[in-house]
């Protein structure tokens, strides 16, 4: 399904709100983060509605956003050097990574479920 712009910022602040991560939406400037600009070669456009994210460590970069097809999404570029402190708790990235597409793809299906019901009932 596709969604709104307007849709997208909502559906993306409740989603990182429930994800325990702040609400900060972006769909200007255009990307500047590497995650962003990656985001871009998988269907994202300069103005897409995004949540960027260090998902609380020094050498991460996501960027989260619904794709043309109003699939969750994810871009994420990442780099460490030797004895990088971060790298330990990459499974705990990966733990946020997996509830924010968790709760976006939940944010889809409550925009959804109206529409689902007016199909129901003009079924009957």
């Amino acid at each position: 399904m596709n969604f709104t712009k307007d849709q997208q910022i909502v559906m993306l602040h409740d989603a990182a709100r429930a994800s325990s991560m702040d609400g900060h939406i972006v769909s200007e400037p255009p990307p500047s983060t590497m995650a962003e600009r990656v985001m871009t070669w998988f269907g994202g456009r300069k103005n897409t509605p995004r949540k960027n994210s260090y998902l609380y460590l020094d050498s991460v970069d996501a960027c989260f956003f619904y794709s043309n097809f109003g699939t969750p999404t994810v871009t994420f570029t990442a780099r460490w050097s030797c004895g990088a402190k971060d790298l330990d708790r990459l499974a705990d990235a990966a733990e946020l990574i997996k509830t924010m597409l968790q709760n976006m793809k939940a944010q889809t299906e409550k925009v959804e479920a109206p529409k689902n019901e007016e199909v129901k009932q003009d079924a009957v």
